[in-house]
């Protein structure tokens, strides 16, 4: 009987593991409208609640709602206009043709105003490292840490958002082949870097640079490490060749809250 009042959300789940950029979906919006959700097929329910990821493109009715959803690329589009509350960024509007008229920004940027630590936990690393889940075994078997030990490899497949925001805030600098690395660390003002450790990221960077371009972070080309060793100290270096875009420079959340308001039972 609960579902029949169960707000209906769409989200991507992979069958046998879980990705944190996907599961801050229902974590965020658990946590901002605190109304029962249920995880559904767009195909399916015409009403569903897109939030986080660039799964735009899924929407298959005009009632369904999008805030905060992205593109996966420059090609990609829904098959109907959704009802829009916000998107994540610019190349989406453009290519939307909504540019100028729905606020930006992706939900993950309001992830400090929904948790914080209970206890102020200490900066234990010089590097983290957050790969793609799908870059993770590559990444291990080429990564040479050089005899440092202060670097904490962090598994982006996890649905345990507090557990993995814990971790990464215990380092002091970030590079990241995950979108949602990049953007979590730098909504905790933590200094990170987009790399790309293979080809299999789809989308060419369009995701990356749609939010870079909401945050008001000048785009960039990732430094790419497909072959070869991955060595520490050449991971460190980047924090300075990449100075100046490495936090969010201009980015007011009160339009993606204000966009919510309008889903609030």
């Amino acid at each position: 009987m609960d579902e029949l009042y169960s707000m209906p959300i769409h989200f991507f789940r992979h069958v046998s593991f879980s990705n944190l950029g996907d599961e801050l979906a229902p974590y965020i919006l658990q946590k901002i409208l605190k109304s029962r959700l249920k995880k559904v097929d767009p195909k399916e329910n015409q009403n569903a609640l897109f939030s986080v990821g660039s799964i735009l493109a899924d929407a298959c009715f005009k009632t369904q709602t999008v805030w905060g959803s992205g593109l996966i690329s420059a090609q990609a589009r829904p098959k109907v206009m959704p009802n829009i509350l916000a998107v994540r960024g610019p190349l989406t509007a453009q290519a939307l043709q909504i540019d100028g008229k729905v606020p930006l920004g992706d939900p993950a940027l309001i992830l400090p105003d929904l948790y914080q630590p209970k206890s102020q936990i200490e900066k234990k690393f010089k590097l983290g490292v957050i790969p793609h889940y799908i870059d993770k075994n590559s990444f291990f078997n080429r990564f040479d840490p050089q005899g440092e030990v202060s670097f904490n490899i962090l598994n982006i497949a996890t649905n345990k958002v507090e557990e993995f925001i814990d971790r990464l805030i215990e380092c002091e600098f970030i590079v990241s082949s995950s979108l949602h690395g990049v953007i979590i660390a730098q909504a905790y003002n933590i200094p990170a870097v987009w790399v790309e450790f293979s080809d299999n990221v789809i989308g060419a960077g369009f995701k990356f640079l749609d939010f870079f371009y909401s945050v008001g972070i000048a785009p960039y080309k990732p430094p790419r490490f497909l072959n070869g060793k991955i060595t520490f100290y050449e991971l460190m270096n980047l924090e300075k060749v990449h100075k100046g875009q490495l936090y969010i420079n201009n980015y007011d959340k009160a339009d993606l809250y204000s966009a919510i308001k309008k889903m609030t039972p």
